[in-house]
């Protein structure tokens, strides 16, 4: 049985990395199956109903390598959905991010609330403000982010989210790879404008996650952040009550899926705020050979080291949560 089991998962694995090949060559075939795989992947609730047309207007263009696809979808109440159907499968192991308002700040106080008071735990923003607002360390984000501060909201904000067409920000040799760094620069973005406007500062309890985007990157952004702080002090505003690599430290939390450099962060760095994630079922994530990641990335670390990056940091930004079942 069990040697059955290991053909069967070789021989997903060999498909799956024949389709990842084949997408950096960006075959159109495998651009289509990957985005099928997506959506079929995708549940929407009937109160929620979304519609595509992926096989009919989805459209692969070999000049410009990119791919399109329209999707429309009406308001509705997606909070309750997440409580009702995500969250309510297990409310100990499973946490949604809330969706919320982003352009008029009554409207995003109040769902943020609202969200907090149906049982959802982190509210989801994009790393780059949307039109129409300002950046996210003008002050006009005040009243958001001291209604999350309140509601003991987390601030969620995914990579690749900057807003415009991220995929192609850069072309030719090189061009895959430059994409993808690229989208991590967002997530970097948004912690120093929350920490070197006060935004963090002023609400202490307020907690960040910046998701899949890496970890090691978080010492080098506070490294850089105290020296501008000191060496151009005379023209910082607004002052600090510590150094801001100590609050991002304190506030802030990074996930990654297979960065080698990522623990190195913690155990040489002492940046507490580490997390691993899969990014289930991305391509970028560790689907397919999750175990045999954890083992290269863990196996020779220290426990306490391994425990915190693995459970600890989570169960900290969202102690409702129960430990794994292998740990109970």
């Amino acid at each position: 049985m069990c040697e059955n089991r290991e053909h069967e998962v070789a021989a997903q694995n060999e498909r799956l990395d024949k389709l990842i090949g084949e997408l950096a060559f960006d075959v159109p075939a495998a651009i289509t199956e990957y985005v099928g795989v997506v959506l079929s992947n995708s549940t929407f609730p009937e109160v929620f109903p979304v519609e595509h047309d992926f096989q009919k207007s989805s459209q692969s263009n070999t000049t410009t390598n990119s791919t399109s696809l329209r999707a429309s979808y009406p308001q509705g109440p997606q909070n309750e959905w997440l409580v009702s159907e995500v969250m309510g499968v297990a409310p100990d192991r499973l946490v949604p991010a809330a969706l919320m308002p982003m352009l008029q700040v009554e409207d995003a106080v109040a769902e943020l609330q609202h969200a907090s008071t149906i049982g959802l735990h982190i509210v989801s923003l994009p790393t780059g403000n949307p039109p129409g607002t300002k950046p996210y360390n003008d002050k006009s984000w005040e009243p958001r982010w001291a209604a999350a501060e309140e509601a003991n909201m987390v601030l969620g904000f995914h990579i690749g989210t900057d807003g415009g067409d991220q995929a192609v920000a850069h072309r030719g040799p090189g061009g895959a790879i430059l994409n993808y760094v690229e989208t991590t620069y967002g997530g970097q973005r948004v912690a120093m404008q929350l920490v070197s406007s006060g935004a963090l500062d002023r609400h202490p309890t307020l907690k960040v996650l910046i998701s899949e985007g890496g970890a090691s990157s978080v010492p080098f952004i506070g490294d850089r952040m105290n020296e501008g702080y000191r060496q151009h002090g005379a023209f910082v505003r607004p002052v600090l009550s510590k150094l801001p690599k100590e609050i991002l430290y304190r506030q802030v939390y990074a996930s990654f899926q297979h960065d080698e450099s990522a623990a190195s962060a913690m155990w040489a760095d002492g940046y507490q705020n580490v997390m691993f994630g899969s990014d289930y079922p991305h391509l970028e994530g560790t689907f397919g050979h999750t175990q045999k990641t954890l083992h290269e990335l863990f196996d020779d670390l220290a426990e306490p080291v391994r425990n915190r990056i693995t459970v600890g940091a989570f169960r900290e930004l969202f102690p409702h949560t129960s430990l794994p079942p292998a740990e109970r």
